[in-house]
């Protein structure tokens, strides 16, 4: 498969009505702060994500229990027996502080040498943006779409998506039954193949403290009594040892090994 150089790419977005369109509309996403740590914004993006999806015919519903608003929009297609692709996105970024090298606003969409910057431009903005923009581009270029598409949108996914299990619990009739759901990103190695990676992300949180002396200390006593960072370093350094095995009994036994079908998927 011949793949269009970064030049053609480029000329065939400038002169595109619609991707110039959710180009904007991406601008105005990057201007409007949504940052969930600092209860910013959120209820502002999750009403303008709502305003775009239901101008171009989605079924929407916006739910405001939880402190990020949950979205959800849908595109029905006509065939009875169509399948259902769910897209995951998620409208809140991390913040974009005063200790970041940024060299431009970070909460201004700009464009160096065919490049976007802006908070949000990849994680997780952008992604809605371009998948609204295939969505319209197919519809306007062919008809009717193939299968149902629901576009699934959340305001805490850099703070560990917080409440969106409550979410999809209570709307599981309303996204099932689905056939496929796509994350964000969706990266190309230097042949232009599609790149899919699974089994290297996990997160755990955690707090440790070290009670230690109640007094000040002389530093005089410094090769004497040991400081309390030096506790919790070693403290850290016996959980996993030197070829990263994870040392905590029982952690491995939680580990649900892959069956037939996902087997045959790799």
């Amino acid at each position: 498969m011949a793949f269009s150089s970064e030049e053609e790419q480029l000329r065939k977005f400038r002169n595109d009505e619609i991707a110039q369109h959710y180009f904007e509309v991406l601008r105005t996403l990057i201007s409007k702060k949504s940052i969930f740590a600092q209860n910013i914004g959120l209820y502002d993006v999750a009403a303008y994500l709502g305003e775009i999806f239901s101008g171009v015919g989605a079924e929407v519903t916006i739910d405001e229990t939880h402190t990020a608003p949950f979205v959800l929009a849908k595109f029905k297609s006509s065939n009875p027996d169509a399948k259902t692709i769910i897209f995951y996105q998620h409208y809140d970024t991390v913040p974009a502080d005063n200790d970041q090298p940024w060299t431009d606003d970070p909460f201004c969409l700009t464009v160096r040498k065919g490049y976007m910057y802006g908070r949000g431009v990849d994680d997780d903005k952008g992604h809605i943006t371009a998948r609204l923009t295939a969505l319209r581009k197919y519809i306007r270029e062919v008809g009717d779409l193939p299968v149902n598409i629901t576009f699934m949108m959340e305001g805490a996914e850099e703070s560990a998506s917080t409440d969106l299990e409550k979410y999809l619990e209570k709307y599981r009739d309303d996204l099932l039954p689905a056939d496929l759901l796509v994350w964000e990103q969706g990266n190309r190695n230097s042949k232009g193949q599609l790149e899919i990676t699974g089994g290297n992300k996990g997160i755990i949180t955690f707090d440790l403290s070290v009670e230690s002396a109640d007094v000040d200390i002389h530093s005089k006593f410094g090769a004497v009594i040991e400081s309390a960072s030096w506790y919790l370093l070693n403290a850290i350094s016996s959980m996993r040892d030197d070829q990263g095995r994870i040392l905590i009994d029982g952690i491995y036994e939680k580990i649900i090994q892959p069956n037939e079908r996902e087997m045959d998927l790799i």
